[in-house]
């Protein structure tokens, strides 16, 4: 994974380098260096950071699916109200 696959990755799950790496057990540098391509991530720091992304998505998802069940319930399908 190139550094700016990994910024991009982190940006669109909404977390900033200081909670990856709080997360994976790293320093917010060690972050930086990886994303600016510095650093090389390894393999096992690869797969750690893609499970925190995979965890991530998963949560916005379920919160993205909790909204749509509980607006369908309200007013159907479509936010509709029968106005």
């Amino acid at each position: 994974m190139k550094g700016f696959e990994m910024r991009d990755k982190r940006q669109c799950v909404g977390l900033t380098q200081r909670e990856v790496a709080a997360s994976m057990g790293v320093n917010q540098g060690q972050v930086s260096r990886w994303e600016k391509g510095v650093d090389p991530i390894s393999t096992e720091w690869h797969n750690e950071f893609m499970l925190l992304m995979l965890d991530k998505k998963t949560v916005a998802l379920i919160k993205i699916n909790r909204k749509r069940t509980r607006r369908d319930r309200i007013g159907g399908r479509h936010g509709q109200t029968g106005f």
